[in-house]
């Protein structure tokens, strides 16, 4: 198998953007004949909505039974919605928000094969991108399910790609949309002022990072328009926040959910771990885009701890691992094994946490009026 580095970077591109579409035909696999549980499955029937309504509150309540204030559409940030809406005249809602995850699929992976050629060139390019979509297994499942993961890793590594590359204007226009795909992407935008601030761009530095935030803050300005409040995001989420880092894992422990602790600091420790495992391997960046992490999600309430940090994981579970991943045969039996129990877990998840049939009628209803 050739490197990353080896041969022409348009090819290997290429490569990697027909594998995320075949990885994602695999995950539908079960599903085929039922599209409609792609576009059931939570988030995706709030990012229709927003698609369509674009936040702005209507006589007809699109999700009845599920949402009762439409201020609750806030915290879906409207980069995904966008891109459904773009294609929708083509291919109707529906239609477009499964086309723009194909999309998404093969430009997420190109994206990480640009970075991974950048920063790990002697790992085989088939493994590094099957890596990246196969892992971790929640990975697998919401790049299937029309969600934001996708999009989101597109702007991330392409703009981790662009500091390497020192293309700073590049690096924070893809860091401003990661902040309107979700709001983690404030992270990407701190951190990334923070090492150009270090390279001793300074002026750079903070015009960057100050119009990297606009195109959130216009978000925010739409809320306070539409909703009432430019803090519709915050409000929804406001809840989920304590004082202290890690303080929701004691509460944990206090309440005798023992398991549910130990599988939040099994987190932390993997992320942790990884972000020391980078810093000496000199991906400095990564590793203190992996740590903003852990300090924002240790304060958090969240039981889907995991999902949260699909973001930072091409970092967490590829880059930082690079010899065993170039090491051969013992990369091709992990992926084999960690691959088909990603597919697993995909397939037995897809028919969850699904929008009633009644509820899906009243929804394409309100979508086709």
């Amino acid at each position: 198998m050739k490197a990353l580095g080896e041969g022409r970077p348009e090819r290997l591109i290429l490569f990697a953007a027909g594998i995320g579409p075949l990885v994602l035909l695999a995950t539908w696999g079960p599903y085929r004949g039922r599209p409609d549980l792609l576009l059931r499955h939570f988030d995706a029937p709030n990012y229709l909505v927003v698609a369509k309504a674009f936040y702005v509150p209507t006589a007809t309540n699109p999700l009845p039974g599920y949402i009762v204030h439409p201020a609750y559409f806030a915290v879906h940030l409207p980069a995904l919605p966008v891109a459904i809406a773009l294609f929708a005249p083509l291919f109707g809602y529906g239609g477009s928000l499964i086309f723009v995850t194909v999309l998404a699929a093969a430009l997420s992976s190109a994206a990480f094969a640009l970075y991974a050629r950048r920063v790990v060139p002697e790992v085989p390019a088939l493994v590094a991108v099957l890596a990246f979509v196969l892992l971790p297994a929640r990975h697998v499942l919401y790049r299937a399910l029309g969600s934001t993961e996708a999009l989101m890793a597109v702007f991330v590594l392409v703009a981790v790609w662009a500091w390497h590359e020192e293309r700073y204007a590049l690096a924070f226009s893809m860091a401003a949309l990661a902040t309107v795909t979700r709001i983690n992407g404030v992270l990407l935008v701190a951190v990334l002022g923070l090492f150009v601030f270090l390279k001793g761009r300074r002026l750079l530095a903070v015009a960057g990072t100050a119009l990297s935030g606009l195109p959130l803050g216009l978000v925010f300005l739409w809320h306070w328009k539409v909703l009432g409040s430019p803090l519709a995001f915050m409000n929804v989420h406001g809840s989920k926040r304590s004082f202290a880092p890690f303080e929701p894992i004691w509460e944990l422990v206090e309440r005798t959910e023992w398991e549910s602790a130990e599988m939040h600091l099994a987190v932390f420790l993997i992320l942790a771990l990884a972000a020391a495992k980078l810093w000496i391997d000199g991906l400095k960046l990564e590793s203190a885009l992996v740590l903003a992490h852990i300090a924002l999600l240790s304060p958090l309430r969240e039981i889907d701890l995991p999902r949260y940090v699909l973001t930072v994981a091409p970092f967490v579970f590829v880059a930082a691992w690079k010899e065993i991943w170039r090491s051969g045969r013992v990369s091709l039996v992990l992926l084999a094994g960690a691959g088909m129990v990603s597919l697993l877990y995909a397939w037995r998840s897809a028919e969850q946490n699904l929008l009633t049939e009644e509820g899906w009628a009243i929804l394409l209803r309100w979508l086709a009026t």
